[in-house]
């Protein structure tokens, strides 16, 4: 073993690699180099085509034809944003206005909400991340009932999970399918929820983060020949009464870039506060566009309630004028002052015959010092009791030979009991002594 070790020659000199590592790293970045140059040249070949101009003859004889997706309210081609605040029937609307879009012809009068006409059908992406497959499922069987559709003929694609807006590869996903499924109408409910997922961190309140994003979907839906509509959120500034039940403005929406962003609009609040448990719904519509369209609207929409199997409910929508719907809403505060009046008549009513019950036949004077309230305020409730039969009229002498008028309860008040003159029952904690 030894001997053999001893005849291996020595291993030759080896010379040094760091030149070959070297040429090779040169050669490497020159390679480099070269495809960054190409890839340079190829970019800048892209946007010189993109940042030419046109002479003004050229921009004469240009056609940059619209086209109603629907009259009135939307065009093809001009990235929309459909805001509202909470719980304000946004993702229902959306459907609707999927429904009405996708509508197949054959009989049949497609038409956003009832109202507004929808030229021609098209294919529609709707991508709602919030409300649950149940929720959107049901509210579109509604809308179809209401309408005369079949759900299953509709040209509507229905997504559940939101892409993210700042992901590249999210965005190569949507491109594809809006080219694949030949989308016409992109819808993503809400935007917010899209916004996540980025690679860093975004401040929603910087113009500066937030342009870009937005850009960057309605090129790619733009480009793929689909129009973006994206579900937005109010912010929660709109406190006062005043202001609360008001038409929404673009300002009303959260978030910096939404009111630059926007080409056209549908905006959706409450006329009146909702109340729990009757399925009604007063809104205001208000739609614009950098077309040059905009419009008012009130929405009477009717849903009703949920019964035990989670059936039950409908979907009624009325679109008002704005005349009509600033009218409903006087009929409605003269109703509920209306309401208060007769309430308050009738509880000084029960309190008169109260009194009369406890104290016997009284003078008016005497009846309003019971009741405290003053003898403008307890003649009418008197004269209307009278003429129901609760009470009846006397008279009595006093000292000196004086006559008074005085009350005398002659039946138990019933639930029957109208009163007439709603002017006179005013509160008024003065008692009048005067006779």
């Amino acid at each position: 073993m030894i001997d053999a070790m001893a005849a291996t020659p020595p291993l030759a000199f080896v010379p040094s690699s760091a030149p070959i590592a070297q040429t090779m790293a040169e050669r490497f970045g020159m390679a480099n180099q070269q495809f960054q140059s190409e890839a340079d040249d190829a970019l800048f070949q892209e946007r010189l085509g993109q940042l030419d101009l046109l002479d003004s003859a050229a921009f004469a004889s240009a056609d940059y034809l619209l086209e109603w997706l629907v009259k009135g309210v939307l065009v093809k081609g001009q990235p929309a944003i459909f805001g509202g605040p909470k719980k304000s029937l946004k993702t229902s609307l959306l459907i609707d206005l999927a429904l009405a879009l996708g509508t197949p012809r054959g009989g049949i009068r497609a038409s956003f909400l009832g109202k507004f006409d929808v030229p021609a059908p098209i294919q529609v992406g709707l991508f709602s991340g919030e409300s649950g497959q149940h929720t959107v499922q049901e509210t579109a069987r509604r809308v179809c009932r209401a309408r005369g559709i079949e759900l299953e003929r509709s040209g509507v694609r229905w997504g559940f999970n939101l892409p993210r807006l700042r992901n590249d590869i999210d965005l190569r996903v949507l491109r594809h399918r809006i080219e694949q499924y030949g989308l016409q109408v992109v819808i993503l409910d809400p935007l917010y929820l899209s916004l996540v997922g980025g690679t860093s961190q975004l401040d929603a309140a910087n113009l500066f983060h937030m342009g870009p994003v937005l850009a960057d979907v309605a090129n790619v839906c733009l480009e793929a020949g689909a129009t973006p509509i994206l579900a937005h959120h109010a912010r929660k500034a709109r406190l006062s009464p005043q202001e609360r039940w008001q038409p929404l403005d673009l300002d009303d929406l959260a978030y910096a870039g939404i009111t630059e962003f926007a080409r056209q609009w549908l905006l959706v609040s409450r006329r009146e506060a909702y109340q729990p448990g009757t399925g009604s719904h007063q809104l205001w519509l208000q739609v614009g566009g950098s077309a040059g369209f905009s419009g008012l609207w009130g929405l009477d929409v009717q849903e009703g309630t949920v019964d035990e199997h989670f059936g039950g409910r409908r979907w009624q929508v009325h679109v008002k004028t704005v005349d009509e719907a600033l009218q409903a809403k006087r009929e409605l505060v003269e109703q509920r002052k209306t309401a208060g009046k007769r309430n308050v008549r009738e509880d000084l009513e029960r309190k008169i015959v109260s009194a009369l019950e406890r104290c016997g036949p009284m003078n008016k004077t005497a009846i309003a010092r019971e009741v405290k309230r003053s003898n403008a305020i307890v003649g009418p409730a008197l004269d209307d009791l009278v003429e129901a039969g609760v009470l009846e009229r006397g008279v009595y002498k006093q000292k000196y030979g004086q006559t008074c008028e005085q009350f005398v309860l002659v039946k138990k008040l019933s639930t029957d009991t109208v009163t007439v003159d709603q002017s006179d029952s005013d509160s008024d904690s003065q008692t009048d002594s005067s006779e």
